[in-house]
């Protein structure tokens, strides 16, 4: 079965949606983390980078 960039996404978006986890970004902007990445692109580019590497098709 060969896996597309959108079936890994969808596979993630549900793991996501269906934990039972909640974050959030108070404590770490107060300990000076501004920074913010959009968690779609990282994905996207994550998955990227792991293709040209050879480590997923």
């Amino acid at each position: 079965m060969e896996m597309t960039d959108a079936g890994l996404l969808a596979k993630a978006t549900i793991w996501a949606a269906t934990s039972k986890q909640c974050a959030d970004g108070s404590k770490a902007r107060r300990l000076g983390f501004h920074e913010y990445i959009d968690t779609e692109q990282m994905f996207y580019d994550l998955f990227d980078e792991l293709k040209n590497k050879k480590i997923i098709p």
